[in-house]
């Protein structure tokens, strides 16, 4: 296999193709201040995927899924078929559980005055 598949190089280069920016949630904050909230907290939690128990195999199973629907775009940004492409989200997610993978998940709230 040609490529390296890994969540975050997957989500750099999809995010790349689609003109997102992947450091938006640095803004969070700023975005809630701008619309007016106030009391508003910003923070993040770290996330097991693929291990840790239900929430970790949970995550795995919720990431897998929406890989699913992105795999013509994706094979597409990353050069490979469609078998190609599965051996490499397969090989990835068996990976997941022996590397202990994580990831953070920000969250940002507030209220309206």
């Amino acid at each position: 296999m040609s490529v390296s598949l890994t969540p975050l190089h997957t989500a750099i280069k999809f995010a790349e193709s689609q003109g997102i920016d992947l450091n938006s949630v640095n803004h969070l904050e700023d975005f809630l201040r701008t619309n007016d909230f106030i009391d508003i907290e910003v923070d993040y939690i770290s996330i097991p995927l693929g291990w840790g128990g239900r929430v970790g195999e949970l995550h795995a199973r919720n990431i897998y899924h929406a890989w699913t629907p992105l795999r013509p775009m994706l094979e597409r940004i990353l050069g490979v078929g469609t078998q190609e492409y599965w051996e490499l989200v397969n090989k990835t997610f068996e990976n997941y559980s022996e590397s202990r993978t994580w990831h953070k998940a920000y969250y940002a709230f507030g209220r309206k005055p």
